[in-house]
């Protein structure tokens, strides 16, 4: 096992390979935890705390935190104090995983990833994404809701996320982060706010829209739009809770309605029943001359007709390479098309979009808009980890201080951050 200086200077040495300079690192710090048990939980804020007040003070852009073994807590808190208070970009890694000599290569350029990504780079680019009817004045866009979990305490929020490409190059995706209503899952309900009635999905596009000004100095002409986590059920509710939502943010950003931006909006479902399997050898995902493969579908399959509903427009993309067990194609059903897709042109924008997810060098099984939104809703959890993934027997109100130690999240990540890819 390495020590921490020869180990970051071999971390260093495998960025430079890939084209990354450190620069000056500061000296290595170690910071000694009381025992992460739920009594010494303020304590160890206060340490987190101090570690950060002071990176902030050095004027730290990136921490890269080494973390003896995994702990759900800890993460949380070291994102909480970087994402929102102190506007820190953090990479966190564990030990054993970091010096483990099997397969290091691949987990170093995993993390060369994230570096690059939380640096502001371009990772990777797929020629002839943005094929027509799309153009460079695209914005790509996802939107997820997340729930509190069974356990949660008493009144906990929802988590609601809206993510959208910043430029043509389709690699950064800053987001917009709510509280809203628990277990509500269409986004967008008006809550009060200095005395005015503010509808929350209709500040998060107005967030992204001024992003994407602010990049390309104009706002973007189409918006494409992929909205995770929606039952059959309630595919009408968006185009009747969260479309006029969209229609007021154009209103004040645009002004004219003959100016505003032609919206499409695909739903994207994960959790079904369909699978679809190879009939023929040749069509399947086998390497007969290694006899080696998963037996699933070539990644890349499309089904749009057959099992397709007459009503709806779907259809079923397998992107990735199942590695094991039967693979689950995501399913896309397209609830408004203003923008005129043809029904290739857009299996192909959302098949090159799933090479497009900055973390991997594979495909991904769905949308990356539809990804990173679930994971920034999933990093909001984390942010409410007390309130949201445990229940320690407290009754807490949302964005009250419990007695453990957990400061309540006010909804916001540092404005540092904020036109940045932090989450991933």
């Amino acid at each position: 096992m390495l020590t921490p200086e020869p180990l970051f200077n071999e971390l260093a040495s495998f960025l430079k390979a890939y084209g990354l300079n450190m620069g000056q690192r500061l000296e290595t710090q170690n910071k000694l935890l009381e025992p992460l048990t739920v009594q010494n939980r303020a304590q160890n804020d206060k340490i987190l705390d101090q570690a950060f007040a002071g990176a902030e003070r050095a004027q730290i852009p990136i921490i890269f935190v080494v973390l003896p073994e995994y702990d759900k807590w800890l993460y949380a808190r070291i994102k909480y104090f970087a994402d929102t208070q102190y506007g820190i970009h953090t990479i966190s890694s564990i030990g054993q995983k970091l010096q483990k000599p099997k397969g290091q290569g691949m987990y170093m350029g995993n993390l060369a990833l994230k570096f690059n990504l939380k640096g502001g780079g371009i990772n990777h680019n797929v020629p002839n994404t943005l094929i027509k009817p799309l153009d460079t004045n695209t914005m790509l866009m996802g939107i997820d809701v997340t729930h509190p979990s069974p356990g949660s305490m008493k009144g906990a929020p929802s988590i609601a996320c809206v993510v959208a490409s910043k430029d043509q190059y389709i690699c950064q995706w800053p987001g917009s982060i709510r509280k809203q209503k628990g277990k509500q899952e269409m986004v967008g309900a008006e809550e009060r706010k200095n005395g005015d009635m503010v509808n929350s999905l209709e500040e998060m596009v107005i967030e992204r829209l001024e992003c994407w000004r602010g990049v390309n100095k104009t706002l973007p002409s189409k918006l494409l739009v992929y909205r995770d986590g929606v039952s059959e059920g309630q595919y009408g509710l968006i185009l009747e809770k969260e479309l006029p939502s969209f229609h007021a943010a154009f209103e004040r950003l645009y002004g004219d309605q003959k100016k505003w931006p032609k919206v499409s909006i695909i739903v994207v479902g994960k959790r079904h029943h369909t699978r679809f399997y190879p009939t023929k050898q040749e069509d399947a995902d086998y390497n007969a001359q290694r006899d080696k493969g998963s037996w699933n579908c070539q990644p890349g399959t499309v089904v749009d007709r057959g099992i397709a509903g007459k009503h709806l427009r779907e259809f079923w993309l397998q992107a990735h390479q199942g590695l094991q067990g039967t693979a689950r194609s995501a399913h896309y059903v397209v609830v408004k098309d203003e923008i005129g897709f043809g029904a290739d042109d857009l299996e192909q924008i959302t098949h090159h979009l799933c090479y497009m997810f900055a973390r991997a060098t594979k495909a991904v099984s769905v949308v990356p808009p539809a990804y990173y939104a679930d994971i920034l809703a999933e990093r909001g959890r984390a942010y409410m980890f007390t309130t949201l993934q445990e229940n320690l027997g407290v009754v807490q109100s949302e964005g009250s201080t419990s007695s453990v130690g957990a400061p309540g999240w006010d909804g916001k990540v540092h404005p540092r951050l904020k036109d940045s890819t932090w989450y991933v």
